[in-house]
């Protein structure tokens, strides 16, 4: 439930950010445009402004010619009059990049040399044509070649932390005096633009985020629900331990009050079936509780190998019909270990019947015991079916069974390696596999001797 909850967690703040990064990305991309707008309204606003205080008075007698200087005749260079200017040490200094700015900028010399400065005002007006729909503030400024402002209209006091600036135009050829923009970025106009897509991907983003919490509430009742169900049937069943476990005692009265020789093998193979079926039961209750509830060992002083020993009998006895061999390797130098026996011998009885069930006639089961430091390190060995790579990740997990083909699938919980598992782990202990597919199995388990 908690992995659903952090899901529909981190997918909202996933779709916040990325609408958010979205918002930025085009938002920045707004300023962009706004930023090359008012770069050119005030180039031509500056341009339109000279053009409004008047031409040269005789346009028959021009004070400035265009003409390449290669296309001049030594005659023309001769007759004018004046300076030389180039285009491309203009372009250099940033004063020009084409004729008409030239022109532009030679008139302004010229006005400049009368000491009539550009009027900011008009410029203003003729800026505010482009710039009006945008409703911003903005003021025009005019700088000294060290730049310092000599004069100033419009906004004087704006947002410097959101203001764009053109670019800083020379007025004349000179260099002496510069003129610049500077305007605040027009967010509600960009909200107006935007407001149908920002309305749609909100709304998109409040359908999803909606879908999540929904599916996050019938995860929830359906996770309710199924607790009380798996609660009751773990109740069930746990309650079914009693009764065998009363069958059970009985059964082993009657075999030691019973003379005759078959009934007392009947009676035995009846409580050997019994007791199968409890530890069945226990199986399941230990992996439906799994990591919930901490199970609780009675530990006592137990002989191993014949703990083992004991195990192979009852399996014999169980699968009489089915031939194997079975070998036990002990190379303890003290076979006594503290341990909880009837939870061992269940992991025993699980790796071994999991041998004798997925193997063929005349499988070959071993279970060598060593030492290993502080640790008994149990092997349980067989040449049965194996198990597929691809399936060995999810084998210790409740309920699962290795899929296999019809003839070879076997009636089963899916619970005996996990119990396995659990119990191994409990006493502090792990449990391995190494198996291939038509090559057996190993399990591998570690018991410590104090704990």
């Amino acid at each position: 439930m908690k992995k659903a909850l952090y899901f529909v967690i981190i997918a909202s703040l996933s779709l916040f950010f990325l609408q958010r990064m979205w918002v930025y990305s085009m938002y920045q991309k707004y300023k962009e445009e706004y930023q090359l707008l008012i770069n050119s309204a005030f180039l031509k606003a500056i341009e339109s402004e000279v053009g409004l205080r008047g031409k040269f008075k005789d346009p028959l007698n021009p004070r400035v010619t265009n003409k390449r200087a290669d296309d001049m005749t030594l005659e023309e260079r001769k007759s004018l009059k004046g300076d030389t200017i180039s285009l491309v040490k203009m372009q250099k200094r940033g004063i020009a990049t084409s004729i008409t700015e030239i022109y532009t900028q030679l008139t302004q010399d010229n006005y400049l040399k009368h000491n009539k400065p550009p009027r900011l005002s008009v410029i203003d007006s003729l800026i505010s044509d482009t710039l009006d729909y945008y409703n911003a503030p903005r003021c025009i400024y005019l700088y000294n070649k060290e730049g310092k402002v000599i004069d100033q209209f419009g906004y004087a006091q704006l947002d410097t932390t959101n203001c764009l600036s053109s670019i800083k135009k020379p007025i004349g050829t000179k260099g002496l005096i510069f003129m610049q923009l500077k305007t605040e970025t027009p967010k509600n106009a960009f909200v107006s633009q935007m407001s149908y897509l920002l309305l749609s991907s909100i709304a998109i983003v409040g359908i999803v985020l909606g879908c999540l919490v929904y599916q996050l509430t019938v995860i929830r009742r359906k996770e309710k629900l199924l607790r009380k169900r798996e609660a009751s049937v773990n109740g069930t069943v746990h309650d079914l331990k009693s009764p065998l476990n009363g069958v059970l005692t009985l059964l082993n009265w009657l075999t030691k009050s019973e003379p005759n020789e078959q009934k007392q093998k009947m009676i035995q193979e009846a409580a050997l079936q019994v007791k199968h079926l409890a530890t069945n039961i226990d199986s399941i209750l230990i992996s439906a509780r799994g990591e919930r509830q901490k199970i609780v060992l009675h530990k006592t002083e137990v002989n191993l190998p014949q703990l083992i020993e004991t195990v192979k009998n009852n399996l014999t006895a169980q699968f009489a019909q089915k031939p194997h061999r079975f070998k036990l390797i002990n190379n303890l130098t003290n076979p006594i270990i503290n341990i909880d026996d009837s939870y061992i011998e269940n992991v025993f009885k699980n790796l071994i019947e999991n041998s004798l069930k997925y193997s063929d006639d005349g499988v070959e089961i071993e279970i060598e015991l060593t030492e290993n430091s502080n640790n008994i390190q149990v092997t349980v060995k067989d040449n049965g079916w194996g198990i597929p790579r691809k399936y060995q990740r999810k084998l210790f997990t409740q309920y699962y069974q290795v899929p296999r083909e019809e003839a070879r699938m076997k009636k089963g919980y899916g619970v005996g390696l996990c119990y396995a598992w659990y119990i191994v782990r409990a006493h502090g202990g792990r449990l391995k596999l190494n198996s291939r597919e038509n090559e057996g199995c190993t399990f591998t388990f570690f018991l410590p001797r104090s704990n």
